[in-house]
Order: structure tokens, then sequence, then C-alpha cells
């Protein structure tokens, strides 16, 4: 399923970089396989097909607004902290006729501003002024960003400033870091909630966790697990640069 949506006359899914635009074309594709297994009729795949490719462009619409691409192709903003770097994605749809859109920044002064990945026969290899860089700083800010927003009937209707404030105000992070298939426990010092502000259609929560990173290789992933207020997950994003 390709996305078309374009701001001007470029392409959203050039804006946001690989990253996002991979996930949220997986997520159609997804449910589309789900969907031609059931009973559903041809009419109904049609309009949930529109609906995927709608949901998608909303999600595109709100990440593409702020955000510019690094000299190595992968999205960034500016914060208060230093310079984010997007390292993960994820578009969660909730029963209730909502939607979050998180994405996962990384953060540590200007540490990423000139860092360059490349991938090589050994695997990704990082360097700054050309020089090879091996592990993350000390110290580290992990942005969660997470846009809610109607996607119902109409998903372009903003939502008031105080639309599900009890969710978002309850939601918690458990993190670990993956290195291949082995995931070991990640330590989160604190959890800073700034918002919500009005973004677009949407309201914006920014959670900035704060997380020892001493001597973590920056080609493990750091895998997070969004809880509500029962503790239960409501999605898994997994980072990476």
């Amino acid at each position: 399923m390709g996305v078309s949506c374009r701001i001007g006359f470029v392409p959203l899914s050039g804006l946001l970089g690989e990253g996002s635009a991979r996930y949220l074309e997986f997520q159609g594709r997804l449910r589309l396989h789900r969907m031609s297994k059931s009973s559903v009729t041809l009419h109904a795949n049609r309009r949930a097909l529109s609906r995927i490719r709608t949901l998608t462009c909303i999600a595109f619409t709100l990440a593409a607004t702020d955000v510019r691409l690094s000299a190595a192709e992968q999205v960034t903003k500016q914060t208060e902290f230093g310079l984010g770097r997007e390292a993960g994605s994820g578009l969660e749809e909730l029963s209730d006729g909502s939607c979050i859109f998180f994405r996962v920044f990384f953060i540590s002064d200007n540490f990423f501003s000139d860092m360059k990945r490349s991938d090589t026969a050994a695997g990704l290899e990082f360097k700054k002024a050309g020089k090879p860089v091996k592990f993350f700083p000390s110290h580290l800010i992990v942005d969660v960003e997470a846009n809610i927003y109607r996607c119902g009937k109409d998903p372009v209707q903003q939502a008031p400033l105080n639309f599900k404030s009890d969710l978002m105000q309850a939601l918690s992070f458990r993190a670990q870091w993956k290195r291949e298939f082995d995931l070991r426990a990640a330590d989160v010092v604190s959890v800073r909630t700034h918002g919500p502000v009005v973004h677009l259609f949407a309201n914006r929560w920014e959670y900035y966790l704060d997380v020892p990173t001493k001597d973590i290789p920056l080609r493990d992933s750091f895998v997070i697990d969004v809880l509500n207020g029962n503790g239960e997950t409501i999605r898994r994003i997994s980072a990476r640069l």
C-alpha cells in the first residue's frame, strides 16, 4: 500500500524518513491481510483501505510539520534538551475511536547533530567528524512524543485540549535494551511530562525519559512498552539509530 499524502509538492513519506514510513505501510498491509482472511465484503474492505490511508496520512501530517532531514537522511527536531534524532515510531488505534501516533527521539545535547551512520559488512557503523563512535554518551534523554486525535467518523475534527487527558496523564513506560535476541532491563531514572499542546488537529504530549547509557553500544535497540493506568501495554516501540 503506497502512501500518496503530500504537503505542497513534497511527499510526506520523504519528510518522515524511512522508519516511520515503513512502519505505517506495514501496519496497513497487516490489516489488509487480516481482512482478506475474514468474511468481510469487498465493499467493506475498500472502505477499510480508504480508512487506513486516511489514518496514515494524518500520522504523516502530524510528523512532517516540525522535523527536518539530517545529512544522514534521518529525521531530527530541536528540543529544549538539545537536538533529537528520531529512532522509532508507532501508530495505535484505540477501541473508542481515538488514535495515538508515537514517535521516539534520542537526545543528548548535540551528540547526534553531526553523527553519520553507514551499513557495512560488519553491521552498523557510526562516525562523528570522520572518527568512529561505538557507544552512547553516559546520559540520554528519550523523548516519547504522543499525538492523540480523533480517528472515527470525522478524523480531522479538532479534539478539546482535555481529550483523553486521564489516559495520557496515566501513561508509564517500561524499557529494555535489545541486542540481537537478548533483552535486558534499562534504567529509567525519571519521566518528565509536558503537555498537552494543540498541534494541528491533535493534542501533543511529550514524555522525557532520563536514561543512563554509559557503555551502551550505539547498535543496541531501545525497546519501550507504553503502559496505561492499569499497567497494560498499549504499544511496544522499538527505537534504534
